[in-house]
């Protein structure tokens, strides 16, 4: 803890989950240093920075570091919006959280020094689109969907092509109109079968 920082450890918050903690955000930037297959697109610290500041006035970010042992869990990454990864030699890819951190925190400050212009966009939070993903996956249990992939690979994969937009809480809006008429398809379907079942 640098000299003179203490104020900003003791007003932390902390939360007993990670999606407690996310809630209220609108971009989820998750770290790691190893190849996934399910993570196709890292970014590094400068792009990030730029990122981050050019959210919309208001709208809050999180940067997630992990475990100094073990970094995130690929569950932890699924959670995340897109992914940063710092460059380093192939021989000790590795940082410690404090350089990690450290190195995010330049890119943000020097990003700081000319910030982006904020668009006039209303995004959606971490919380509305994971409430999108729940009800995508209640409706595709509903209608019988199987995907070639695992349930939990295809479900990445849904993440990753929403990842690759700022979603609005607009659209987050059309998504559940979709599948609400789905399930609303659905439950017509299923009640006269349900009712002769009952004669």
């Amino acid at each position: 803890m640098a000299h003179g920082s203490g104020d900003v450890l003791y007003g932390a918050t902390v939360c007993s989950t990670m999606e407690e903690a996310l809630q209220d955000t609108i971009l989820v930037v998750g770290t790691t240093h190893r190849k996934r297959n399910h993570l196709d697109v890292l970014h590094g610290p400068k792009e990030i920075s730029r990122r981050l500041l050019a959210l919309p006035e208001g709208a809050e970010g999180a940067l997630v570091f992990g475990r100094e042992e073990n970094g995130l869990s690929n569950n932890e990454l699924q959670l995340c919006h897109i992914v940063a990864n710092i460059q380093t030699a192939n021989t000790y890819p590795s940082l410690n959280l404090s350089q990690a951190s450290l190195l995010f925190g330049y890119e943000l400050f020097q990003a700081a020094m000319n910030p982006p212009q904020h668009p006039d966009l209303d995004l959606a939070t971490f919380q509305e689109i994971e409430a999108m993903y729940d009800h995508l996956t209640s409706t595709m249990d509903r209608i019988g969907f199987v995907a070639s992939l695992r349930p939990e690979n295809f479900l990445r994969s849904v993440r990753r092509l929403f990842g690759r937009i700022a979603l609005e809480k607009r659209d987050i809006y059309t998504v559940h109109k979709i599948f609400r008429q789905v399930d609303k398809y659905v439950s017509q379907a299923v009640r006269p079968s349900t009712e002769g079942d009952e004669r």
